[in-house]
């Protein structure tokens, strides 16, 4: 059976050749997991930062607006704190 199969007969019987961790869905997931775990130096580095850095600038953002009451001065400092993020992201390989 595949994605996408069209049943003109009225019926379909299905036999399961793979259940539970034999499936390539749960190796998928495996994988990923195992990746999670497994995270570089620079990639946990990068995950703390932005963990405080959006939180902060958002605050400062907020008390931009609250001093000034101009929303484009507050908009100013999300834009501009945005591409310093930019080369944290960790390389794709």
């Amino acid at each position: 059976m595949f994605a996408g199969t069209i049943n003109e007969s009225g019926f379909i019987e299905i036999k399961a050749t793979k259940i539970g961790k034999d499936t390539t869905i749960e190796r998928i997931i495996e994988m990923v997991e195992e990746s999670e775990k497994n995270k570089a130096k620079v990639q946990r580095v990068a995950d703390r930062f932005s963990a405080y850095f959006t939180p902060i600038v958002l605050l400062i953002s907020i008390a931009t607006y609250i001093i000034t009451k101009d929303i484009i001065q507050a908009i100013t400092v999300i834009v501009v704190a945005a591409p310093v993020q930019l080369p944290l992201l960790p390389p794709l390989q």
